[in-house]
């Protein structure tokens, strides 16, 4: 909806405001118009709060020379202007998550030397296994981005002008006309001090409706943690897919708590270098820095019965985890270079359901050769963890 539209819904928008602080005890918040410093203050009856989380910029030396950029919303179109000019040449990315890899794939594009940095051993580990990243790592080869693992960052250099021209690490230095951080975020929160519960991670506690420590004051989004389903913690998961969650679970539980959230697991999905991939719950990563055991299976097959279809079969790859006690289902991986990634989402539903390998086995999952193997490849994950 643009803005006329919203207005006929009752729903006013005011453009470059800042929150600067809350009063709860008169219901109004303060903001700054960022453009001419004025200042207002509007009250509410009940607040929703979705102020997200801005880029984190690493606090070390060097981290405010020229052409050091932080990925900020709306600025991307500047930072791709930048990488035109003649004279960047080098450009690190510092981070291997979902933004630092498209971004990535984006500047090789451009005939530039790329090198990304990572204190990870593999680029997206969070939500790949090796088996998954190995092959990004061959895309990466072929396209010369240069993927250099295990790696802290320790400063940026510049010269006379204030311009980057190196980053120091751990591991040696790095030549750089330009450096993209894309090191996470961290959330807009400091404006609300002291009168709201915050975590020592400083985000906004709420609770399974969304509201926060004030019975009048929800939040949701970026700046909150939300309940991690695998792990039964809270933590940040910064998708847009759980900031609508929360929103439709704040919005109808405004005036009487009815309708809790039940938790997510992560579940996301990205193309890269022609490779489709999704994933959901717990991998090798995330489940050791939890404390969870997992065990898990790997299956590669084709993704159609061969010979029945003018389209040549395409390789699946598709990796399961589980409890190795109560065979729970915990996780799951999938790429492959046709779009595979929708069955994600029956292991995110067999996540929130605590099915099992063998319920997963038995499913019921529809096959027509020319669209189909014989075997879903979640079935044959599964059915071979069992004989394991």
């Amino acid at each position: 909806m643009n803005r006329e539209e919203l207005e006929t819904h009752n729903i006013h928008v005011h453009s470059f405001y800042e929150a600067t602080a809350i009063n709860p005890t008169n219901h109004s918040v303060q903001f700054v118009n960022v453009v001419d410093g004025a200042t207002e203050s509007f009250n509410y009856d009940k607040l929703i709060i979705a102020t997200g989380a801005h880029a984190f910029n690493l606090p070390i030396a060097g981290n405010d020379l020229d052409n050091v950029a932080t990925l900020r919303h709306g600025k991307q179109h500047q930072l791709m202007a930048t990488v035109k000019q003649a004279n960047i040449k080098n450009i690190v990315v510092v981070g291997a998550g979902y933004i630092g890899m498209m971004v990535s794939d984006q500047l090789s594009q451009f005939g530039k030397k790329v090198t990304i940095v990572d204190i990870n051993d593999r680029p997206l580990s969070t939500y790949l296994d090796a088996d998954f990243t190995d092959i990004l790592n061959n895309h990466m080869r072929e396209k010369q981005i240069a993927f250099i693992p295990n790696t802290k960052v320790e400063s940026f250099s510049g010269n006379d002008h204030d311009q980057v021209t190196a980053v120091q690490t751990n591991h040696g230095v790095f030549d750089a006309d330009l450096v993209v951080v894309s090191a996470g975020t961290r959330p807009n929160t400091d404006w609300i001090g002291g009168e709201l519960t915050i975590n020592e991670r400083g985000y906004i506690v709420t609770d399974d409706y969304s509201k926060t420590s004030n019975k009048d004051i929800f939040a949701i989004g970026d700046s909150t943690e939300i309940l991690y389903n695998p792990t039964h913690q809270r933590m940040n998961i910064s998708l847009a897919s759980n900031a609508e969650r929360q929103a439709r679970v704040a919005v109808r539980n405004l005036f009487e708590q009815t309708k809790p959230i039940h938790g997510v697991h992560g579940s996301s999905g990205l193309q890269l270098f022609g490779e489709l991939f999704a994933s959901t719950g717990l991998n090798t990563l995330t489940a050791g820095r939890s404390g969870i055991d997992v065990e898990s299976t790997y299956v590669e097959q084709v993704n159609a019965m061969p010979g029945f279809s003018k389209e040549p079969a395409q390789t699946v790859r598709f990796k399961l985890f589980y409890a190795p006690k109560s065979h729970k289902i915990l996780g799951a991986a999938i790429m492959s270079t046709a779009n595979e990634t929708q069955q994600i989402n029956i292991i995110s539903v067999a996540i929130q359901m605590e099915m099992t390998l063998k319920q997963l086995a038995d499913a019921d999952l529809f096959f027509q050769p020319k669209l189909t193997n014989l075997w879903n490849v979640i079935n044959v994950a599964a059915m071979r963890a069992l004989n394991n």
